[in-house]
């Protein structure tokens, strides 16, 4: 087994109204040294350039369940 994350486009837990149907919804990790650029949409965000004087940005919410290997 190994462990599958997703990083979803939701910045704020509280709009996530339901349980994953499979793994778990997580949040409160951060970064450094990089940015995270929200994908708009559909459209799966990134990993960017840090942000001057931004030194830890959070994650948004991600959706981690476990997959066979």
């Amino acid at each position: 087994m190994v462990l599958k994350t997703d990083v979803l486009n939701i910045k704020d837990p509280v709009n996530i109204t339901e349980g994953a149907e499979d793994g778990a919804f997580v949040h409160g990790f951060f970064l450094e040294g990089a940015g995270w650029d929200l994908g708009s949409g559909t459209e799966q965000g990134s990993l960017t350039d840090m942000v001057l004087k931004d030194l830890h940005p959070e994650l948004p919410v991600m959706h981690v369940s476990s997959i066979e290997r």
